[in-house]
Parts: structure tokens; C-alpha cells; sequence
């Protein structure tokens, strides 16, 4: 049961929540189909791998676009009714993937794809304005969580499909047809009670145009590097740009009288730890997937463990589970028992100890599978609590881009993570050879275990200076 705020009227939880959940559900599947069917779709348009790439890069500028932006506009004029328009161009995008008739419908619809980023910070700042923090608090949990059930289903539903199914068609189209289910779901949400729309709102269309292309030009360059070089003029003008850019939006946004992201709360110390805390730990496990998986698929002749694609997928089944089980189930009570900031340092600390012990023993296909599974219970509470903290702090009306600004953290992360882990199995690749050498993963996952470390101390950080304000305010209190 929950409390709509502003009339003083009791509604539930559940019937605002389930179509959020399903949507989001649908999101991780989108997340994820994609890239199993890269070598069909490019042999039915007659692309290299190299042009197929840029479903992929197009995407993810898309989202870094998307991001704060779209959570902006449902600040501004409802995220009821933005993440509606938000839902029907991802289907719209998911429909002309499906459907394409040529490589360039294909990329557009992947571009409208990436609209999916902006999905849980609408929700979120939905879910705030209805509901007391208790049950603000379960939301997010349950929908920072059914991603990765959501991820989990689509990659078993495109094998099955590829394998027993019609290729890669069936594949496609299944995830078009959730979309627009998750879109009609949303009509049942009622309205809010009231939409508290900030004085004189209005959008600083400049700043996000300067943003979004100095966002666009670093991202660019992070997730180009390792194949155009990261010497290369290309790389090095979209980076040089992208930073110049950014420090300009930056400059003005301090200084504009409605910017897009308030800087001053984004840099405050009760906040900007948590955006390093996402960045970091995203950059460790997003961002190491791929060395994850290839390594397993490594044979054992050279060092790695020989899995097949079937084994390799059960391997990470508990990691799955483990990650969004416990984000769904456990993350809000452990904040409630010793509190979210804290709750940080030890998913930090349990994540860096998993990829510390992957480091020393990852010669051994079960005690891989456990270390790893180790470590997604620390993503799993990274995943959850971060974002807890975020919308906790933000009045209903900014929630869209406060949280936002934390998808585009971790987002950013993530991609910087998959760039330097690129990069390091590219330098422990020997000339005429296919395969990177063992060490090269193992540098690897000594980076993601410094990373996690970064965030435990980012959250030490932050829960010292958080305990100390609160004695502060009690000495303050007891003397008045």
C-alpha cells in the first residue's frame, strides 16, 4: 500500500509499478538480443563487421543524448506523458530493426533504440511524485533489478529462436512485439495527483546542444579507440573536442539562470561520490564483460578455460541471479539495517574482492564461476542502492535529471571500462595471432579489483562526511 502524495489519498503500488516493470523488463531483453545476431544481419545487408559496428556506437551515442535530455523533459512537462513518447520511439526504432530493408533503416532504428536509457530515471521521478519514500525506495529496487531478468530472458529467447526458430527474424521481431505491448501497459498508469512543475521551467536548449556534442565526440573517441587507433587524428580530435566542449557547457551551466543540470548539487560532497561509485564499479563489470566471456571461450591449450557458448552461459547463470536477485530482494533492507551509504562500501568492497579473487584463481571453471558470481552480488547492490540515494535527494520535480545524470555516469563508465579493456587484451596480442595472451586478462581484472577499491573509498568518503553532517545537526539541535 502506498500514499499519493499531494491529495492525501491511499493508492497502491502495485498497479503503477507492474506496467513500469514489464517495460523495463522488456528493456534489458533490448539491451541484449542485438549483438548474438551481429554475423546474420550483416550477411543479409552484405555488410563488413567494421560497418555493423556502428549499430552498436550509434546506439550508444544515442543514449548519452537521450539521457539528459529526455529525463529533463519529464521533469518539465510529466514523466508520465515523456516516458510514453520515450516507449514509442524505442518500439518505433525496435519495429524499423525488425523490419529493415536496408542498412539504413537498420542503423536509424538502432539510433531511436537508444532512447531506452532514459526509461528508469522517468520512472522514477513517476514513482516519487505518487508514492512515500518507503515504497519510492521498493520501486526503484524492483526496477533497477527486472533489467537483468529481463537481459537474462532475451539472450535465452534469441538462442532459442536462432536455433529452432526462422534466424535471426523471429529474434527480431519478438522484442518489437513487447515494445508495443510495454507502450499500450503504460496507458493503465494513472495520472499523478499533481505534476509540480518548477517556476518558470523551461529548457536550456543551448546547454543540452552543447552537452549532448561533447558528450557524442568522448564517447566517440573512448569506444572508437582500440580499432581507429588511439593515436590516431580521428581519435584524438573527437576527445580534444568532446572535452572542450563539455568544460564550455560546464562554464556556461554555472552561470545560466535554468541550466539543464544543476552543477552546484551534482558537485556537492553529499552527491558526487555516488556518481563515482556507479562510474567506477560499472567500468569494472560492464566494462569487463567481454573479457569474461572470451576468456572462458579461450581453449585450454593457451590458458583459458575452453567453455562453449552453452557452458559459458551457465557459467554466468549465477552471476545473473546472484546480481538481480539480490538487488531486488536484499538492497533496500540492508540500507534500512546499516544504512546506504554504507551500503556502497560494501558492495564496493564484495566486488573487488570477487575480481581480486578471479586475479588468483581463474584457472579453474568453478571456482571462476563462484568468484565471479562473488562479485555480481557487489554489482547487485551497486545497481540498487546508488540510485536509492540519488532520487532520495532529489525534489519530485528534478528527479528525472538527477537520476539521469547518474545513468549517464555509469553509461560513460561502462563504455570507458569496455575501451580500456579492449585496449589491454589489443596489447597482450601478439602479431599474426588471433588470441590475446592470459596476462592480458588478468591485468584486466586487476584493473576492475583498483576500480572497485576507488569506489570503496569514494564511499567511505561519503558516509563519513553524511555521519558527521548528522552530528553537526544534532549538536545544533540539542543547543537550540
Amino acid at each position: 500500500m502506498g500514499a499519493r502524495l499531494g491529495d492525501g489519498q491511499a493508492t497502491a503500488l502495485g498497479p503503477v509499478l507492474l506496467p513500469l516493470l514489464f517495460v523495463e523488463f522488456v528493456s534489458g531483453a533490448l539491451q541484449v538480443y542485438f549483438m548474438p545476431l551481429y554475423g546474420e544481419i550483416g550477411q543479409r545487408f552484405g555488410v563488413d563487421s567494421a560497418t555493423m559496428s556502428w549499430t552498436l556506437t550509434g546506439w550508444i551515442l544515442a543514449t548519452v543524448v537521450a539521457i539528459p535530455l529526455v529525463a529533463k523533459l519529464g521533469d518539465v512537462y510529466g514523466h508520465r506523458t515523456v516516458l510514453r513518447v520515450d516507449v514509442a520511439l524505442v518500439a518505433i526504432g525496435t519495429i524499423l530493426v525488425a523490419a529493415a530493408p536496408n542498412f539504413a533503416v537498420l542503423l536509424l532504428g538502432r539510433i531511436l533504440q537508444g532512447a531506452l536509457a532514459a526509461f528508469l530515471p522517468l520512472m522514477f521521478g513517476l514513482i516519487k511524485v505518487r508514492f512515500a519514500p518507503d515504497d519510492t525506495r521498493r520501486a526503484v529496487a524492483r526496477l533497477s533489478s527486472i533489467v537483468l531478468f529481463g537481459a537474462m530472458a532475451g539472450s535465452v529467447a534469441v538462442g532459442l529462436f536462432t536455433k529452432y526458430g526462422t534466424g535471426a527474424i523471429w529474434a527480431l521481431w519478438l522484442p518489437a512485439v513487447g515494445t508495443v505491448v510495454g507502450f499500450a501497459a503504460l496507458w493503465v498508469v494513472p495520472p499523478a495527483a499533481r505534476h509540480v512543475r518548477p517556476t518558470e521551467a523551461r529548457i536550456d536548449w543551448l546547454g543540452a546542444l552543447i552537452l549532448a556534442a561533447g558528450m557524442v565526440l568522448t564517447i566517440l573517441g573512448i569506444s572508437e579507440g582500440p580499432q581507429w587507433g588511439w593515436s590516431s587524428l580521428a581519435i584524438l580530435g573527437c576527445l580534444t573536442g568532446g572535452i572542450i566542449l563539455l568544460l564550455v557547457w560546464g562554464a556556461t551551466a554555472l552561470h545560466v539562470a535554468h541550466p539543464l543540470i544543476d552543477l552546484r548539487h551534482l558537485l556537492h560532497r553529499s552527491t558526487a561520490p555516488i556518481y563515482v561509485i556507479g562510474a567506477a564499479v560499472y567500468a569494472a563489470f560492464l566494462g569487463g564483460q567481454y573479457a569474461i566471456a572470451t576468456y572462458m571461450a579461450l581453449p585450454k591449450a593457451v590458458g583459458g578455460l575452453g567453455l562453449t557458448p552453452a557452458a559459458i552461459g551457465l557459467a554466468v547463470l549465477p552471476a545473473v541471479f546472484a546480481a538481480a536477485g539480490l538487488s531486488a530482494a536484499a538492497t533496500s533492507l540492508i540500507g534500512r539495517i546499516i544504512g546506504y551509504p554504507c551500503a556502497l562500501v560494501l558492495g564496493s568492497g564484495i566486488a573487488a574482492a570477487g575480481f581480486a579473487g578471479i586475479v588468483l584463481w581463474h584457472r579453474s571453471v568453478v571456482a571462476f564461476a563462484v568468484l565471479f558470481a562473488f562479485a555480481a552480488v557487489g554489482n547487485g547492490i551497486i545497481a540498487t542502492a546508488p540510485r536509492a540515494m540519488v532520487v532520495a535527494r532529489m525534489k519530485p520535480e528534478e528527479t528525472g535529471i538527477g537520476s539521469g545524470l547518474y545513468e549517464l555516469s555509469i553509461t560513460t563508465g561502462a563504455a570507458l571500462g569496455s575501451a580500456i579493456a579492449a585496449a589491454v587484451l589489443a596489447a597482450n596480442t601478439a602479431p599474426h595471432q588471433l588470441l590475446p595472451a592470459p596476462h592480458g586478462y588478468v591485468v584486466v581484472w586487476e584493473l576492475a579489483t583498483v576500480l572497485c577499491l576507488i569506489a570503496v573509498g569514494a564511499g567511505t568518503a561519503l558516509a563519513l562526511y553524511l555521519r558527521r553532517q548528522r552530528s553537526l545537526l544534532s549538536a545544533a539541535t540539542v543547543a537550540i
